[in-house]
């Protein structure tokens, strides 16, 4: 995912309405015992809680729990 979407090519807006651009950062690299994940594919949640519920049908949550805050924190400047 790194490398393969043109991450900078696309500009988001955040709740105030200020545009950013995109950017992909690599939170976890390793292995695990078993797949949790089938196909992979793009889905679109609107909410964090949502995609926490999302990734917790896959008992995974913890990867959006380390995910998100890491994103909390390099957004406060803690990072």
């Amino acid at each position: 995912m790194l490398n393969r979407i043109k991450w900078d090519e696309d500009l988001y807006k955040d709740k105030d309405g200020n545009e950013h651009q995109n950017e992909c950062e690599l939170v976890w690299e390793g292995q695990t015992k078993q797949r949790n994940f089938g196909e992979m594919k793009f889905k679109l949640c609107p909410t964090e809680g949502f995609a926490r519920d999302h990734f917790k049908q896959a008992g995974v949550e913890h990867y959006w729990d380390q995910a998100y805050s890491t994103a909390v924190l390099a957004s406060s400047g803690q990072l």
